[in-house]
């Protein structure tokens, strides 16, 4: 556990702590607490036991905060400090392919956030008390270092940003709302975490991954398209999408999901991949790869080899992670479908028959690495030793910054409106606050998101060709922009603007049932 201040400007606080009358009945004795605090902080579990908590271990967390607070009614909570609690994994987290985040790769984003929330008198003349608390990826270490940083406080935090990991996130978001503590989460966007009747204090600045999901259905549906496959690699977030964007087609009745190719080895052979795809060509014409993007050009190679080129066949390729700039750079180059096998031109061919979907919003701003270094050493100086050294951001540090900003931002209105900043009155402050412009939170508290529809323009360059955009009409509900800016080309030569659409189902049935004799 590493513990900082700093001096920054804000509003008079106010410290929200649950009914505690009837709990001291509950205590244990001094030796029984100690047990329960140390199994749940146990350093020596296996990954199995360490990557979920039960109903117990989170009772017993909840019990010892309620014990260490319940005498703390005249505790070290004063009027000029703000508490916020930062879980982040010391140890680099990745995804299979590359690395995403750490607390040092996260830093200059909280820095940052900080610095500017200072220079714009949003929280007045407070003391910040960062506490930064190493969660790893584990249910069990997040819950016990909440727990720990309560006894050393004295009091319960005033706000809790993280953990990223949804492993994690699930007990702190249970435990805060428990507390009607504020808890802003800048990754964790699994669809686990959807449920806000009971993570009722969770605000989510990354849009989850279940909208991601949703928006393939409306693509669909948009086409004309009802019949799909689905491939999907090995990897937690292409995981986590797929299975969501699979729950939803079966749930449908308007859609047919014929086959579902889960968790497949990125080591998969061309023979293996050959399989799959002679399989789904059989059932269905339209095939969505949920993979990095590192791995696109060989099932789309062997797609080629299968006669999948023509235009009969579309695929479509979701890209479950933020692009930086270069990605962007990248994919608006003729080098996306480039390679060093000596099949450009087959390449070429086959990805006129691709259509690729992107996250949009990052693309507009990133972290200066120079700037968010001198921030930090600014911000934290005298306390590098309680700190995660500073590292160059990652691409997801920017998230964190929005979260620290907003939770300013809604502290702010909250104060103005003479209410209590506690979690229910922040989570419901969120979602009337706009930042960066037109970006701005629904009533679920979690980010709308911003989408991109890519095709291959007639130079051989992907454009963008659709923007996808969640917004939230003034009653509160939730409606998608569909903003068509360039034209489709099929792998046939046709253009969407020219009327045509290809279709998911052959004009004969894949049998011929449609074409009797």
């Amino acid at each position: 556990m590493m513990n900082t201040s700093m001096l920054i400007s804000s509003g008079t606080p106010s410290h929200c702590c649950p009914k505690r009358s009837d709990c001291r009945h509950l205590a244990a004795t001094p030796c029984t607490l100690s047990t329960l605090l140390a199994d749940t902080r146990r350093k020596t579990t296996t990954k199995t036991e360490r990557s979920g908590v039960s109903c117990k271990d989170f009772l017993a967390v909840a019990l010892i905060i309620l014990l260490l607070v319940s005498d703390a009614a005249d505790g070290s909570k004063t009027d000029d400090v703000l508490n916020v609690v930062w879980l982040a994994p010391a140890e680099t987290v990745d995804d299979g392919v590359r690395a995403m985040f750490n607390a040092s790769t996260s830093v200059g984003g909280l820095a940052l956030a900080i610095d500017r929330v200072r220079n714009e008198q949003l929280l007045g003349g407070m003391r910040i008390n960062v506490t930064w608390l190493d969660s790893e990826c584990y249910a069990k270490t997040a819950l016990g270092e909440v727990a720990s940083v309560v006894r050393d406080l004295n009091n319960l935090p005033d706000v809790i940003f993280g953990p990223p990991c949804t492993t994690s996130m699930q007990p702190v978001a249970d435990l805060a709302s428990y507390f009607n503590i504020p808890v802003f989460g800048w990754m964790s966007s699994d669809h686990k975490l959807d449920n806000k009747s009971r993570a009722s204090t969770l605000v989510r600045v990354m849009a989850p991954l279940s909208d991601l999901g949703n928006l393939l259905i409306y693509i669909c549906g948009q086409l004309g398209w009802n019949r799909v496959a689905i491939i999907s690699t090995t990897g937690p977030i292409t995981t986590a999408v797929s299975d969501f964007f699979k729950e939803l087609l079966v749930d449908d009745s308007d859609f047919y999901l014929v086959r579902h190719f889960a968790g497949v080895n990125r080591t998969a052979t061309d023979a293996k991949i050959r399989r799959m795809l002679t399989l789904i060509a059989e059932e269905a014409r339209i095939v969505f790869l949920v993979m990095p993007e590192s791995e696109v050009r060989r099932y789309l190679l062997v797609g080629h080899d299968l006669g999948m080129a023509g235009g009969d066949y579309q695929f479509m390729y979701v890209q479950p992670y933020i692009s930086d700039d270069d990605e962007v750079d990248y994919m608006r180059s003729r080098e996306i479908w480039r390679g060093d096998d000596g099949r450009d031109e087959d390449a070429r061919q086959i990805y006129r028959s691709l259509l690729i979907i992107t996250y949009a919003y990052i693309v507009r701003w990133s972290i200066d690495y120079d700037e968010a270094e001198n921030v930090t050493n600014r911000m934290f100086e005298g306390y590098r030793n309680d700190m995660p050294e500073f590292r160059e951001p990652d691409r997801y540090s920017r998230f964190l910054h929005d979260a620290f900003y907003l939770y300013a931002l809604a502290y702010n209105h909250t104060m103005a409106n003479n209410q209590t900043p506690s979690g229910d009155t922040i989570f419901k402050a969120v979602s009337v606050l706009r930042f960066y412009g037109d970006v701005h939170l629904n009533n679920n508290g979690d980010r709308l998101p911003a989408f991109l529809m890519w095709d291959m323009g007639l130079d051989w360059r992907f454009q963008i060709v659709t923007a996808i955009k969640y917004d939230v009409h003034p009653n509160g509900t939730t409606f998608i922009n569909y903003t068509e800016r360039a034209d489709i080309y099929w792998g046939n030569g046709e253009s969407r603007d020219g009327g045509y659409i290809p279709p998911d189902i052959p004009p004969c049935g894949f049998n011929n049932e449609k074409c009797p004799e």
